[in-house]
């Protein structure tokens, strides 16, 4: 889907128009994408709530802002990642891909 690797920073929001191996569009049609906000949203509670939980359950930290880093911080480390799989959840949940057709030779 994207022309580019996740730890290239500059370009890892580029995509391409269509697949080059099955010729699957991925811009279906203007501002698609916004529905992958709420995708990304529910990423993003959930891994707030996985870590924040976890350390406090592990840890037991005496100050708020150990909690709040924990909270804070993987989501933020893994913005890259949640852009590029809300994309792909939204474009697999309401873009029309098309199932992978095998031939067979009988």
């Amino acid at each position: 889907m994207f022309k580019y690797s996740t730890l290239n920073l500059g370009n890892m929001l580029k995509m391409h128009n269509r697949c080059p191996h099955c010729g699957q569009d991925f811009m279906p049609e203007p501002g698609f994408y916004f529905g992958a906000m709420y995708f990304s949203y529910a990423i993003n509670v959930a891994l707030m709530v996985t870590f924040g939980v976890t350390y406090e359950v592990l840890v037991s930290p005496e100050s708020v802002w150990e909690t709040l880093a924990s909270v804070f911080v993987p989501p933020v480390l893994l913005a890259p990642w949640n852009f590029r799989i809300s994309r792909a959840i939204m474009l697999y949940a309401f873009g029309g891909v098309k199932k992978r057709q095998e031939h067979y030779n009988s």
